[in-house]
């Protein structure tokens, strides 16, 4: 990803910080008139009208606080009830754990603190830098804080659609955060308007992963980046691999074989340009 990636931290703070729903729900439960009555015991042969009085009292009042939570809960809207960091088909992740220290979750937050602060002073003089918001959402991606992420590349993008960075770095965190399809069209875009060689190999890779059924898109992609940005070790590779994958030795062999060319003759390429030639050889016996 582009502008290093380095310090940050998630305001979500994984299991340490409970959503608004959740606080809500433990406070109407633990924090209610009915804690004077949670201990009541009583013997049915025994017992006076004013004991029956009380515990009909407190369980009217259980069932008025369990209709109150379900009606709250239920009229949230959908973010809100969203309390795992999942949409509603289980895949997308609003936020993930990284798992940060403590000490460094304080680092982190003083670092995101200073960003806000310099782009809101910047922005009140009518002085925007997208860079801040680069560095911000890098920042939140660090932390885990996946949807804060996207809210800053999508800042930048929203008055520089051509970003490359923004576009980059946005697939990134849409391909982490369960989103293939949105992640390839960010990396696709990204691609389009200049994006630098690892993005096309982000873009194979999630396409072999994700996408298996679609393996041809992959040689269109090297081949697209080839045509825009000249040979290069790393596309001879990666198209020689798709060769070899697709049963088609002899191409597979002759990418690998500019591959090791352009490396200066790397020894991990001519280890596996020996073993496709040996392979070639076994099966031609």
């Amino acid at each position: 990803m582009r502008a290093v990636l380095a310090e940050s931290r998630p305001g979500y703070r994984g299991a340490k910080k409970q959503s608004d729903v959740c606080r809500t729900v433990w406070f109407l439960v633990h924090v209610s008139p009915l804690d004077n009555h949670s201990r009541i015991s009583y013997n049915l042969d025994t017992m006076k009208d004013t004991n029956m009085t009380k515990i009909i009292g407190a369980t009217l009042g259980i069932i008025i606080v369990i209709l109150g939570v379900y009606f709250l809960y239920a009229r949230l809207p959908e973010s809100s009830n969203n309390t795992t960091g999942e949409e509603e088909n289980g895949e997308f992740q609003e936020a993930v754990d990284r798992g940060i220290s403590d000490e460094d979750w304080t680092r982190f937050d003083e670092r995101i603190a200073g960003l806000v602060a310099d782009i809101e002073e910047r922005e009140a003089s009518g002085n925007r830098d997208i860079s801040l918001h680069l560095q911000l959402g890098n920042a939140y991606y660090m932390t885990g804080q996946l949807s804060l992420a996207i809210e800053q590349y999508d800042n930048i993008l929203s008055t520089h659609p051509n970003d490359a960075a923004a576009l980059e770095n946005k697939g990134q965190v849409l391909l982490e955060a369960g989103d293939p399809a949105g992640a390839e069209v960010a990396w696709r875009k990204a691609i389009s308007v200049g994006a630098q060689e690892s993005v096309y190999f982000s873009l194979t890779k999630l396409i072999r992963d994700e996408f298996p059924d679609r393996t041809d898109d992959i040689r269109t992609i090297l081949e697209e980046g080839i045509a825009t940005l000249g040979q290069t070790q790393g596309f001879m590779v990666d198209l020689g691999n798709w060769y070899h994958e697709e049963g088609m030795l002899d191409e597979a062999i002759s990418h690998y074989e500019v591959a090791w060319q352009l490396s200066g003759n790397n020894e991990a390429i001519k280890a596996v340009l020996d073993d496709l030639r040996k392979e070639r050889a076994d099966q031609e016996k």
